[in-house]
């Protein structure tokens, strides 16, 4: 069973859909926001301090989202050994947005063998969509 880091959701009427989730904020579906949008900092600058604790942010004071350094590409991955798939955890979590992870578990696919086509190579919703129409 593939555990899912806790985030939180938030939209605003004609910008789109973003998750907060480890301290950085994704876009539904082009990956890693950055720089985030001022709607979404608006927004996460009036969580709660349990919001804010929840999806890894500071529990005081306003977040000003600036330039953050980009992740490093992930390295290659090989295709999981047959024990690691018989087991069904490898240990690994997913490079994917929430959404993404969602829509997979929600269709029976396995993110972790989904290419991804957002930043850094981020597994977005489109990319499970397009998986999901190949098989």
């Amino acid at each position: 069973m593939l555990s899912v880091t806790p985030y939180i959701r938030i939209s605003q009427k004609d910008q789109g859909i973003a998750y907060i989730q480890r301290g950085k904020v994704w876009s539904e579906t082009d990956g890693l926001m950055d720089p985030v949008p001022a709607w979404a900092v608006k927004q996460i600058n009036n969580f709660s301090v349990a919001a804010r604790k929840k999806v890894g942010l500071p529990e005081t004071g306003d977040i000003e989202f600036v330039s953050q350094e980009p992740e490093p590409a992930p390295e290659p991955t090989k295709a999981p050994t047959e024990s690691a798939q018989s087991s069904g955890d490898s240990g690994d979590t997913p490079h994917a947005t929430p959404a993404a992870i969602s829509l997979a578990d929600d269709l029976g696919l396995d993110i972790m063998l989904i290419t991804g086509t957002g930043a850094n190579g981020t597994v977005t919703t489109n990319d499970v969509k397009r998986a999901e129409s190949a098989d």
